[in-house]
């Protein structure tokens, strides 16, 4: 069944500016975008069938489990059910949402994570009318931004590993845009949303069907009064272009030859530029190739704790720490 307000997701490679759109879009009066949520995927396999008063009840209290930013956010649980349109996925989800944005006194929701944009067809599966703005950013960017942060907690991270995984995104949502089609799927750059805010923000409120509201470009306001940007401090500070190609200076010259060994095509067919040295010495294809099997091994390790529940288990430990500071 349709939603009263067409939900969207802001979806994209990590680092590629989605925190930006998501504080940006929120600035809108009548939009809010919560923290990312993390756990619609795990929920797609009950999409499509009337579920019970006890399966309803089920999904929000495991909702709650998955991100203790939702937990008993239902107060009434009786009044919850009893006032859904149907009693389906789709229509429990839009009503938790609902009650989520209202602190906010906003009429649409829209969800914020770059996880989801390898998992667009399951989102699809819950919300068959939904909108995807799809963020991307140069992968060597994402690639300095990324190493930056998180190098020190993840001392596994390196080029090969950030880049081959910024290929399989990048990948996973072009695909998405053929199956979803153009009233479904919009295509947004980074680089185009710094140097041109106004003009790609009302490129978005159109692909919405939102008024344009001046307000959106002034999302450091917002972030200051939401007081919540977990870890995401750039939002605080007006739209730059400072981080645009910083990987010319602040990436290596192997790290530059590891990137566009991995990912050159992809880079090539979204048109940045990927003119540069790609001739690697005997030493340099030796660090290559060790490099190259480092993240086989630890891309094979990460899917087994996926697969076992444990990363999972850890995500929501993690979360619960936050949500406590």
């Amino acid at each position: 069944m349709a939603l009263a307000e067409r939900p969207f997701f802001i979806v994209g490679n990590p680092r590629s500016g989605t925190t930006l759109m998501r504080f940006m879009l929120s600035s809108h009066p009548r939009i809010y975008i919560p923290e990312e949520t993390g756990f619609l995927v795990k929920l797609s396999s009950l999409a499509g069938r009337r579920l019970s008063r006890s399966e309803t009840k089920k999904v929000v209290e495991r909702v709650g489990r998955m991100n203790v930013e939702w937990l008993d956010i239902v107060e009434d649980f009786d009044a919850f059910y009893d006032g859904l349109a149907e009693p389906r996925l789709t229509c429990v989800l839009d009503s938790l949402y609902r009650i989520r944005i209202s602190p906010y006194n906003a009429q649409r929701w829209g969800d914020k994570g770059p996880a989801y944009v390898s998992h667009i067809p399951a989102l699809n599966k819950i919300f068959p009318d939904a909108q995807f703005i799809h963020m991307i950013r140069d992968g060597r960017d994402s690639t300095v931004s990324a190493l930056q942060r998180w190098k020190e907690s993840m001392r596994y991270l390196d080029t090969y590993y950030v880049m081959t995984n910024w290929v399989r995104n990048v990948t996973a949502g072009l695909k998405a845009a053929d199956q979803l089609g153009e009233d479904r799927y919009l295509e947004i750059r980074y680089e185009q949303l710094v140097t041109e805010p106004d003009a790609t923000l009302r490129r978005i409120c159109d692909f919405l069907n939102e008024e344009f509201d001046p307000a959106m470009l002034n999302h450091p306001r917002f972030a200051q009064e939401c007081n919540n940007v977990a870890g995401h401090y750039e939002v605080y500070q007006p739209t730059s272009t400072k981080s645009v190609s910083r990987w010319q200076h602040d990436m290596s010259p192997f790290d530059q030859k590891v990137s566009l060994r991995v990912a050159g095509d992809v880079l090539s067919k979204l048109g940045y530029d990927t003119t540069g040295n790609r001739e690697f010495s005997f030493g340099e294809e030796l660090k290559f190739a060790y490099v190259a099997l480092r993240f086989r091994l630890l891309d094979l390790i990460r899917k087994t704790l996926y697969a076992t529940g444990f990363l999972n288990a850890a995500w929501r430990k993690s979360l619960s720490r936050n949500a406590k500071k």
